[in-house]
């Protein structure tokens, strides 16, 4: 039977892999929209050599297009880099690795990691599962808002297109 303190491990590695998932699915899709936008301003040529009444209506369409893209890239950024922490919190740890990092270089890599294994606190570790998950939580729910913009993205580009090629 596992310990209490193992469950809780495994379920750190469960929501830190949601949180890699996220992240690699917020990559493919900012590449995608990225080479889809990149893309679709072949069609701006298009656009300024159209003389036609509905041109006033490609134009205020490409602006929302263009504004939907923004948003996209924006909320997709927000979801890939991590936010940083104040500057006091990070400070402390870059000297407290500093320190750990002289104070262990003498010991070998299976000396350590018993070492580490004996001192890790359960509530550590929960306090960690509970910040990972408040993460996860965001980076997923930022994910959906991102799908809701892309589809209204693709639905503005094909009417944008069919517009043009009537």
């Amino acid at each position: 039977m596992k310990s209490e303190l193992e469950n809780s491990l495994e379920s750190l590695n469960a929501v830190q892999t949601t949180i890699q998932n996220c992240d690699n699915k917020a990559n493919s899709m900012l590449s995608a929209v990225g080479i889809i936008f990149g893309l679709s301003l072949f069609s701006v040529s298009e656009i300024i050599a159209k003389s036609c009444p509905i041109k006033l209506f490609i134009l205020i369409l490409g602006g929302i297009y263009l504004s939907v893209f923004i948003i996209i890239i924006s909320l997709l950024v927000l979801i890939v880099f991590p936010r940083r922490r104040n500057k006091i919190e990070t400070t402390r740890c870059i000297e407290y690795s500093r320190y750990s990092e002289d104070l262990y270089k003498h010991i070998d890599d299976k000396k350590l990691n018993e070492f580490v294994e004996k001192d890790i606190n359960l509530e550590a570790v929960i306090d960690q599962i509970k910040n990972c998950a408040r993460i996860a939580h965001l980076k997923e729910n930022l994910l959906r808002i991102v799908t809701c913009f892309i589809i209204v993205f693709a639905i503005l580009l094909v009417s944008i297109l069919v517009l043009l090629f009537i």
